[in-house]
């Protein structure tokens, strides 16, 4: 007989009752590993993460004109090739007034050979001759006089030197700028608020770029048929700048972000490289950096301009281009913000031979032809812009776009002083996506 108070153990019972023990052990052992953890461990360290300067600071737009993608190592030695014409009309300044042939006469004077002494002359012994009979003379009477023949007298006239035809000097030839015309003002939409204007003036005065003298033409000579005549330079070695801005360019074509997003690489100094980033939203900006952007890309500094979305249609007209984001046509304005009623001045760079535009697009959306402002100058082409602000001051900004093209743009011409998204809609022929551009914004105070 049994005298304590419970009855005989069952085994399932025990088995419960321990595994409800250990359950609720472990739980708390994990709550209070939880609770404990942050004192136990350091804090926790951040991940590694891109970080990026905005700086306000404009980026030179005039140095990535007839940019191209180089691959390779910076600093490695590359073959020769034709120049460009717009990398031969930079080196002008720098052209050495010597003769072209000099190297190859410097080698022929090199390969011409020594004079070799004259071998001594052996004396001959002196032969003896036979003495020779005279002949007999003919007597007098053989002899007949014969008078006197008259030899014509012929007036010659004394023979001058040759003397070659004076020919007039060459004047090399100089490119003038065009003289500023007057055109009559454009009527252009209303501007309610915050827009520049370009105010139409009577008689404008076209700051005219200095004239680009021409190469030397170099010396005529006979030429090898077989051979090509076109002039071959080195090109230089890419740089690290040119490699970095070539990757840059490639991740952009690869990701080209929101819309109403424009990302255009910059040259920053004479190393670095910058990002000049145009957007209707704020948002687009730290999103475009964090999905595109790498570590290796965090050095680079970036300019960050809001636009208004009327200005969208301009923005996606240039993402259209088949050079973006690189540029054909360097732009390089004289100062980023100007003051109402001053002017706005810059110069355009790579128009020779095309029909240029350039057009403001304000930050209500009105695009306006600066046509009659342009004053060009063989490669180069300067403008001088008057331009006013009307209404209070917007944190959105004004945008400048420069169009080149070896083809009449009427079609632009004709929509001047209309909206944006009427202006760049249904463009053909070269306008619609071949033409050479240029994009840039400035403000006006």
């Amino acid at each position: 007989m049994s005298i304590l108070p419970y009855g005989q153990s069952d085994t399932p019972n025990w088995l419960l009752a321990g595994s409800g023990s250990l359950v609720t052990h472990v739980a708390v052992g994990a709550l209070l590993l939880g609770g404990l953890h942050p004192f136990l461990t350091g804090p926790g360290v951040a991940p590694d993460q891109p970080r990026y300067s905005v700086t306000l600071q404009p980026l030179d737009s005039n140095t990535l004109a007839g940019l191209e993608l180089r691959e390779g190592m910076a600093g490695a030695e590359a073959g020769t090739e034709s120049s460009p014409p717009e990398q031969l009309a930079a080196l002008e300044g720098e052209a050495e007034h010597t003769s072209p042939e000099e190297s190859e006469v410097e080698k022929l004077a090199a390969l011409t050979p020594a004079p070799t002494e004259a071998l001594p002359i052996e004396a001959l012994p002196p032969v003896i001759a036979d003495p020779v009979s005279p002949e007999a003379e003919p007597s007098a009477t053989d002899a007949t006089t014969l008078p006197p023949e008259e030899v014509p007298t012929s007036s010659t006239a004394p023979l001058s030197p040759l003397i070659p035809e004076d020919t007039s000097p060459l004047i090399p030839e100089t490119v003038t700028a065009l003289p500023s015309s007057a055109g009559d003002p454009v009527a252009v939409a209303p501007i309610t608020s915050g827009a520049a204007v370009a105010a139409p003036v009577a008689t404008s005065q076209i700051a005219s770029v200095e004239p680009v003298a021409a190469l030397p033409s170099p010396v005529s000579g006979a030429t090898d048929p077989g051979r090509s005549t076109g002039s071959t330079t080195a090109r230089p070695p890419a740089s690290a700048q040119d490699l970095a801005v070539g990757d840059l360019i490639r991740k952009i074509r690869s990701n080209a972000g929101a819309e109403c997003l424009l990302t255009l690489p910059r040259r920053d100094g004479e190393d670095g490289v910058g990002l000049d980033m145009m957007a209707a939203q704020d948002t687009a900006f730290s999103r475009f950096s964090e999905t595109v952007l790498t570590q290796s890309d965090s050095d680079l500094r970036q300019t960050r301009t809001l636009l208004d979305p009327r200005q969208c249609p301009a923005v996606e007209y240039i993402k259209d281009n088949r050079d973006y984001p690189a540029t054909r046509l360097g732009l390089r304005l004289d100062a980023s913000s100007v003051a109402s009623g001053t002017r706005l001045t810059g110069v355009l760079r790579g128009t020779a031979g095309k029909y240029v535009a350039l057009l403001l697009v304000d930050n209500n959306g009105v695009v306006q032809d600066l046509q009659r402002f342009l004053s060009q100058s063989g490669n180069f082409t300067r403008f001088d812009v008057p331009v006013t602000r009307s209404g209070p001051r917007r944190d959105t900004a004004q945008m400048l776009i420069a169009i080149a093209s070896r083809s009449p743009m009427q079609q632009i011409r004709d929509r001047n002083g209309r909206l944006a998204e009427d202006v760049f809609a249904g463009l053909q022929g070269s306008l619609s996506g071949q033409a050479a551009l240029a994009i840039t914004t400035f403000d006006v105070r």
